[in-house]
């Protein structure tokens, strides 16, 4: 572990990851303590992750290890600690009540380890799948070719005030979204149960599995030595569920990429979903042909694909790498297929930098905005920056943000980040939504100085909206004319009138 020491950031540190980060108190209810220290290494290939697990707006830890002593692989799970809290908002936000005696080093709680299944391949990919403001974490198994997505069973603010059913809906929702991150430092038993067990499967409305593919032709998710199969998400759509892209092998060699949709689960009975599942509001992925795939249909060698903006309008595009002969040899070859389906869902670009000149990303952020849909309620959506970085992860620089369709601004749009081992909070509020914005840090660790930047686009309809205006006000005027023309006839008649008499 390499660590970066704020007083002087040209001075690195090569640090043991145990002794030096890991939170090792037994009274703290952490899994790891100081004399006990399981022997083990990465494993081949492993996941890590730096993603918000429990709700704080803190970056937590994900890795997958290989006991050296049994050779069995697990996923470990370790929640962010932090000394005290730094905000820049008057706004309300939940404190950290606690007393903990943590900064910088020694702030990783060991609170979750599992066993991982063989057929997982130890490739996991997370993202709000179900828009609850919650991580869920999900993998594809290579024997059956389903996609297991595990729902996180931690509940954030905004659930746990609706459910308190004092008032109404809306008016609990709007009261727990003051407090957008969830308290810090929190007792490790109320947050270890994160995800259910693999084996066995009881609780059947957090876990929704599913085939990725109908095809029988279908003979593997795509890999090579050096790529392993994995999957990759992003909202195409922009309605603020991620999508999912994943390149499939078929038993006549060839390869193809697919975008499967995020939508509801279905109430038929041939649903993915467990009844459970359904009342839970959980999604799954539709496998049916959509109109991104006749695009990606045209490339039958494909490596692998993964979204990213190419044009920079905020819409999600699609970059797939494949083989093909150049000179009589193989090569890889990158094509770009444009995403040009018009939407009038909105989104919001985020990306926080540590320097407005240098443009530094700053990994792990975190980023929360508060919402009202078209039936007037209010939600929350989040969003973090390159959380994954192994084994051709091939996460954006940016967080994409889908916001759906909505009539207002985005009510208050926060970021937070772990600053000198605690959490840094800073809110803004109103924002435009389809903006883009830059979180612009100057290298400082006061959140005073903080700057957003906030890039907007001209609607590509402005020169219609243009015209529509000036055509309603050249109307308005001669309308304005006519009555005065009108006024000024019935005041001559008047005085004539009045003349005669």
């Amino acid at each position: 572990m390499i660590a970066v020491q704020s007083r002087n950031p040209d001075e690195f540190l090569l640090l043991p990851f145990e002794p030096a980060l890991l939170v090792t108190d037994e009274t703290d209810g952490c899994l790891q303590t100081a004399s006990h220290y399981t022997p083990r290494k990465l494993s081949l290939p492993h996941t890590a992750a730096q993603i918000d697990f429990d709700g704080d707006c803190l970056s937590d830890f994900f890795i997958t290890v290989t006991d050296i002593t049994s050779g069995k692989t697990y996923f470990e799970i370790y929640l962010r600690r932090e000394k005290e809290q730094s905000m820049g908002s008057d706004e309300e936000v939940s404190l950290n009540d606690t007393n903990g005696q943590f900064k910088g080093l020694n702030s990783l709680c060991l609170v979750t380890r599992q066993e991982v299944p063989v057929q997982a391949n130890n490739i996991f990919s997370f993202a709000d799948i179900d828009r609850d403001a919650m991580v869920d974490m999900m993998f594809v198994n290579k024997k059956d070719l389903k996609l297991h997505v595990y729902y996180n069973k931690l509940q954030n603010q905004q659930v746990l005030m609706q459910q308190k059913g004092s008032t109404t809906q809306s008016q609990t929702t709007a009261f727990g979204l003051k407090k957008l991150c969830s308290a810090t430092n929190r007792p490790v038993n109320k947050v270890k149960d994160i995800f259910s067990p693999f084996t066995p499967i009881i609780e059947e409305r957090n876990v929704v599995s599913q085939p990725i593919s109908l095809d029988q032709n279908v003979a593997e998710v795509y890999a090579d030595e050096f790529i392993p199969g994995r999957i990759y998400l992003g909202d195409i759509t922009s309605d603020g569920f991620p999508d999912l892209l994943i390149t499939l092998k078929y038993i006549d060699g060839t390869s193809r990429s697919h975008v499967l949709i995020n939508e509801p689960c279905s109430t038929s009975e041939s649903s993915v979903c467990t009844v459970k599942a359904q009342k839970a509001k959980r999604r799954q992925f539709n496998v049916d042909t959509n109109a991104y795939q006749s695009a990606l249909d045209a490339f039958d060698k494909t490596k692998y694909a993964t979204f990213f903006d190419l044009n920079e309008n905020s819409m999600m595009d699609l970059l797939v790498v494949r083989t093909a002969e150049v000179s009589g040899r193989q090569s890889a070859i990158v094509s770009s297929i444009y995403n040009n389906y018009g939407r009038d869902a909105f989104f919001l670009k985020t990306r926080m930098v540590s320097d407005g000149a240098l443009g530094t990303t700053v990994n792990s952020a975190s980023f929360r905005c508060v919402l009202t849909s078209l039936e007037d309620e209010k939600f929350m959506v989040m969003g973090g920056q390159s959380g994954q970085t192994a084994y051709q992860a091939l996460q954006m620089p940016f967080s994409q943000i889908g916001i759906g369709r909505s009539n207002n601004f985005i009510e208050s749009f926060t970021v937070s980040a772990y600053v000198n081992g605690s959490r840094s909070l800073r809110m803004w509020t109103p924002i435009i939504p389809k903006s883009v914005l830059f979180v612009v840090t100057q290298g400082s660790d006061e959140v005073e100085t903080w700057k957003l930047d906030v890039l907007i686009k001209p609607s590509e309809k402005m020169i219609m909206i243009i015209l529509v205006d000036a055509v309603f006000l050249l109307i308005l005027g001669l309308v304005i004319i006519v009555l005065h023309l009108l006024e000024k006839s019935e005041d001559r008649r008047e005085k004539q009138i009045n003349v005669i008499f």
